[in-house]
């Protein structure tokens, strides 16, 4: 049985290898665990986990901002991954529908998420839950490996 439920600092370790498995590179835990754990704190940003017969293989996380060409609060999907062995099961669109509702409760103008260009499969998903690509996204990198 698939249950969405708020991340906690206890989900550290679990949240950390899917975002390496997101990423497919190795995140320095050091670096990782605090802005995690600052995250887990902060008002306006939710992390959810998906938990499969008490393991977790699935997280989302949404951030809430006021942006100054909104009316209202935009959120947006900084990050959504499922395991790999648990892809193809719907996890992925329960967590999707899970913020996609929070931001709604939360009267949000919409709902954003940026996907990198390498992600075709997700690209795909995403077109079939009816997601429209609307901007471009350009990035700056100050540290040599994420170029």
């Amino acid at each position: 049985m698939f249950h969405i439920l708020p991340a906690t600092h206890t989900d550290l370790p679990a949240v950390h290898q899917l975002i390496e498995q997101l990423e497919e590179c190795s995140i320095p835990f050091e670096e990782f665990a605090p802005v995690y754990l600052r995250n887990c704190a902060m008002q306006d940003i939710y992390y959810f986990v998906g938990e499969e017969n008490g393991i977790i293989v699935g997280f989302v996380s949404l951030h809430i901002q006021y942006l100054l060409h909104h009316f209202a609060p935009v959120a947006e999907v900084q990050e959504i991954c499922i395991s790999d062995v648990c892809r193809g099961k719907g996890y992925g669109k329960m967590l999707l529908d899970h913020v996609t509702q929070l931001a709604r409760e939360r009267d949000c103008d919409l709902i954003e998420l940026c996907t990198n260009k390498k992600r075709t499969d997700a690209h795909r998903f995403y077109d079939r839950e009816g997601w429209k690509q609307s901007h471009f996204k350009y990035t700056f990198p100050f540290r040599k490996e994420y170029l």
